[in-house]
């Protein structure tokens, strides 16, 4: 199962639906890991991408990779030609000027941000058309279709902001503090790279959604792409819808997830795991009434069978087993024998033999480069004939089959990656 943030893959491109969040790529060596950077260490066909356009962090939407050098050359030469066709939706709490309007401007750094000026003066010519798609949505917001002919950075929140109507949360360009910024890249067209027919490819604009929910659930969900085609028709575009974050961003092969991330997620000091059917709350002090009362409401929603809560003691050795075990507090009791998932692979836990049940779930994706054989774009040692990765071919029949590596697993506690590395 690929990432859910994947909208579309063939022999010659990568598409995905960037979250409001998320670099295109690492802004500075040691900096963290942007999209680009962290889907070439995913899979070992996605190693030589290439970025052909970016988006900034605080915008979300279609985001377009190259995977070979005929996809390269013909989309940067396209987007240098201006023939590709772009359309961005936004939000704003200010009133835009009703029907069409066409801004040009010349567009010049100012400090961290950008100025529009006037035409022939100093900066790159740029050009906007905007139209107030909604007259009036709920809230007193309206949305906005954004379609820049030239791809200036910043350019849709400098010119929105200069005609009075600056973006909803674009604090830098002094729209109304929110969430995130709200500017969405609907949809893309062009020609494709190898057979020259026309394609659009497109993710509505979910603005209703979290953006912390949808930033995880394009790193934690999964999801089957549109179906890979060389040949699209010129007649019909690829038409490629995201999926909405829900409260459980899970795949088919994993049910083993943290869902409270503490102050991250409006509960401080509080953390929320799904493992299989059970919920497991961790806190250093008793549940509240509020607390209680999510737990219950999630055991509902998605019908998981009871709950736990773990009191974190940092004098935990001095604890009998007993004490130190999760504490049933809504639901049914677990087995003393339990199983959850992850990446396919099954796992048994227990409740009842201490303070650790031992998954450490933030460390699923290391996992999963064990056991695909693909550790990152950069690191080919698990890369052999024999040690096959997902979606990699195998060797021939009469090739001889290396040894597969062996993992030394150093630390009684990481089990797991023992597991995955078999």
């Amino acid at each position: 199962m690929l990432p859910s943030c994947v909208l579309f893959e063939d022999e010659h491109l990568l598409v995905v639906n960037k979250p409001a969040g998320w670099n295109t790529h690492a802004p500075a060596p040691y900096a963290g890991e942007g999209i680009y950077d962290w889907l070439r260490h995913r899979e070992p066909r996605w190693a030589d991408l290439a970025i052909l356009h970016r988006l900034d962090k605080e915008t979300s939407g279609v985001l377009i990779f190259g995977k070979t050098p005929l996809a390269n050359k013909s989309l940067t030469e396209q987007f240098e030609q201006r023939l590709v066709a772009k359309r961005y939706l936004l939000l704003t709490d200010r009133p835009p000027p009703p029907g069409e309007l066409v801004v040009r401007s010349n567009i010049t750094r100012d400090g961290d941000r950008y100025a529009s000026l006037p035409s022939g003066a100093v900066g790159d010519p740029a050009e906007t058309r905007f139209r107030c798609e909604v007259p009036k949505a709920d809230g007193g917001r309206w949305e906005v279709a954004a379609e820049p002919f030239t791809g200036r950075t910043h350019q849709i929140r400098v010119h929105a902001a200069a005609q009075g109507f600056p973006i909803l949360g674009d604090t830098l360009y002094g729209g109304t503090p929110a969430a995130r910024v709200f500017l969405h890249a609907a949809e893309i067209s062009f020609c494709h790279p190898a057979t020259g027919a026309a394609v659009t490819l497109r993710a509505p604009a979910d603005f209703a959604a979290e953006a912390r929910l949808a930033l995880r659930h394009a790193l934690v969900g999964a999801r089957t792409p549109a179906s890979a085609t060389a040949t699209p028709s010129p007649e019909t575009a690829a038409d490629v819808g995201g999926r909405a974050p829900t409260a459980e961003p899970l795949d088919s092969g994993t049910n083993a997830v943290r869902l409270v991330h503490g102050a991250a997620d409006g509960w401080p000091g509080w953390q929320v795991e799904r493992l299989g059917d059970f919920l497991l709350s961790q806190s250093e002090a008793a549940l509240t009434d509020a607390q209680t009362a999510q737990l219950s409401a999630w055991l509902a929603r998605l019908n998981l069978r009871g709950a736990y809560h773990k009191r974190l003691d940092r004098w935990v050795r001095e604890t009998k087993t007993a004490q130190a075990s999760p504490q049933l507090v809504l639901g049914a009791p677990a087995p003393e024998r339990f199983t959850v998932r992850e990446n396919d692979l099954a796992y048994e836990l227990s409740f009842t033999e201490g303070y650790s049940y031992g998954l450490f779930l933030d460390q699923r994706d290391n996992r999963r480069r064990l056991l695909t054989g693909h550790v990152a774009g950069d690191f080919p040692a698990l890369r052999v004939a024999g040690c096959v990765g997902e979606n990699e071919v195998p060797p021939d029949a009469g090739t001889p089959h290396a040894p597969r590596p062996t993992l030394l697993n150093c630390f009684a506690y990481t089990c797991a990656f023992s597991v995955a590395a078999a």
